[in-house]
């Protein structure tokens, strides 16, 4: 796995170009890793239905990521992060998994490369 860094001297269409493949890269994993299961379980409608949220919980959500992003194109040097909490049944605290099976982990991996890619 390549480990993408920031690199100020991008322009947006560079960094939309690695946010593409970091995408695309964390894609394949998911059809590796799930086989015959990854079309149900990524599927758009099951993931509506298993992680509800509204579309102003999605919204503010897109609008928590973009202004990070911003921060970070304004202020290159400052050290931006992003942070977010999970909660759920003992199921998404990972009990019975091991901690990096956790929802939180599974999340902060697959998250990992895009906002590294820009930064955060």
């Amino acid at each position: 796995q390549v480990l993408l860094r920031y690199d100020t001297e991008k322009s947006v269409e560079e960094l939309l170009g690695v946010l593409s493949r970091s995408r695309y890269t964390s894609e394949t994993r998911f059809v590796e890793e799930y086989g015959e299961y990854y079309g149900r379980i990524f599927d758009q409608g099951m993931m509506d239905h298993v992680f509800v949220a509204g579309e102003e919980s999605k919204d503010r959500l897109r609008r928590r990521i973009v202004a990070k992003v911003v921060q970070k194109l304004i202020n290159p040097k400052d050290e931006v992060s992003f942070v977010w909490a999970t909660g759920g049944d003992s199921s998404a605290a990972g009990h019975g998994n091991l901690q990096s099976q956790s929802y939180t982990a599974i999340l902060e991996d697959t998250v990992k490369d895009a906002f590294q890619a820009v930064g955060i």
